[in-house]
């Protein structure tokens, strides 16, 4: 029997992404798992697939009307309805003049330039969402970054969401710099004041929440699909390989590893690094890509680019140690990496920054080694752990355990019985 009636949920998720197409996203497991506990589940998203981007000038030009006035499509599966808005950024057509958008004496204006097409974004989708609704929503949830922020804020001042609770995933501040970041700082303090309830993925982040005046926190950290990650508990015959999943930014220290493995290699010489992840920083995977060839690392490093999900454990079954060597900010400290979890789930130790919520997260699971980021102690990290197979097998047996009492079903559990309490308060 469902716990609740109706759910609605807002999301800067695209329609296949929230329909599983990646379904590592904390958002996609989170629908999936309300679907099982309500009568109907609506979901506001991004219509279209995850590689939706303006293609043209054309579209940069008439980018108000397509937001505002663009029809929305719905697709259904099961008890799960999603309202795909059309959206089209004319941030990311500016990726296509990477040369002189990413340089870095352009990041204050392009972050600005960032974070008011966001709002613009977010304002046509709101008043499209205004016309669609035609209802009131008891309980209303906001999964994603500042789209979702300001979408829920609107909906809950206008009175179609009667309680709103925040998916508080990340600290949004932290992706931008000078007056963007406090432009993003006022709307996600505006999204807290409006919310009944902030669930917060890292303790970091619920602290901060508290401290802020959220009326109700709730702790409810990342989990994985254990089973589906068995392939990669089954390892395959490979040599002694590093493995990193995830975007390719400044911020996801893959140079550090790559400047630690000249020394791995004199004790190793045949271990090997795996690269998986979208480039959307190409300035940044362009130098790794230089740093990879200026040390002679490349029949060393594989980058594999953007996998469907369903392989990532088949080539984890290839790996034997994950790596999340962050450079220390404030994501770090708030943060609780998605990744982190699923190396854990294919039985993979874990060398990570020893900081804010992940240095929680080593201290609970024992499964891995933190280190400061940098690239003596992350080579020294994975030495240890490639020599000492008495070591390497305890944190690798830590990982499994951990990343099985860590199963969406059950750390998602806690913040069901939030919403079914909120919907009949």
């Amino acid at each position: 029997m469902p716990m609740c009636d109706e759910i609605l949920v807002v999301t800067d998720l695209p329609t296949d992404c929230v329909l599983g197409r990646f379904r590592n996203h904390r958002g996609t497991n989170l629908v999936r798992y309300l679907s099982g506990h309500t009568g109907k589940l609506k979901v506001l998203c991004r219509e279209g697939r995850s590689e939706n981007a303006m293609k043209s000038l054309g579209e940069v030009i008439s980018v108000p009307l397509r937001t505002w006035l663009g029809q929305a499509r719905s697709t259904s599966e099961g008890n799960i309805e999603c309202i795909g808005i059309r959206v089209v950024s004319i941030h990311h057509f500016m990726w296509r003049f990477e040369r002189y958008w990413f340089d870095e004496k352009y990041a204050g204006i392009r972050d600005l330039g960032a974070v008011l097409d966001e709002i613009l974004i977010s304002l046509g989708f709101s008043h499209r969402s205004t016309r669609l609704l035609r209802k009131k929503w008891r309980i209303g949830l906001t999964a994603g970054g500042v789209l979702p922020a300001i979408v829920g804020s609107w909906l809950k001042e206008r009175g179609l969401i009667e309680r709103l609770v925040y998916e508080d995933v990340d600290y949004l501040p932290d992706g931008y710099s000078g007056r963007s970041k406090r432009i993003v700082n006022r709307l996600e303090q505006r999204v807290i004041g409006l919310s009944d309830a902030c669930v917060s993925v890292s303790r970091s982040l619920q602290s901060l929440r508290k401290s802020q005046g959220a009326r109700e926190t709730l702790y409810v950290p990342n989990g994985v699909d254990y089973e589906s990650f068995a392939p990669a508990r089954s390892k395959t015959p490979h040599p002694p390989t590093i493995v990193y999943m995830g975007t390719l930014m400044p911020w996801s220290g893959i140079d550090i590893v790559i400047r630690a493995l000249p020394r791995v290699l004199r004790v190793i010489p045949d271990a090997k690094f795996l690269i998986i992840g979208w480039k959307s920083d190409m300035p940044y995977y362009t130098e790794v890509r230089r740093q990879v060839e200026n040390l002679g690392l490349t029949n060393s490093v594989e980058f594999f680019g953007e996998v469907d999900y369903r392989e990532l454990p088949r080539i984890l079954s290839r790996g034997d140690i994950g790596v999340a060597t962050f450079p220390v900010r404030d994501l770090t400290d708030y943060s609780y990496p998605l990744k982190i979890v699923e190396y854990m789930a294919g039985g993979l130790p874990v060398v990570a920054t020893d900081s804010g919520e992940m240095s929680r997260i080593l201290d609970e699971s024992q499964a891995g080694i933190g280190i400061d980021p940098s690239a003596e102690a992350c080579s020294d990290a994975l030495v240890r752990l490639f020599t000492d197979r008495e070591l390497f097998d305890e944190k690798s047996s830590n990982a499994m355990k951990f990343a099985k009492e860590n199963d969406w079903a059950t750390v998602l559990a806690p913040e069901l019985d939030l919403i079914e309490r909120l919907s009949v308060e």
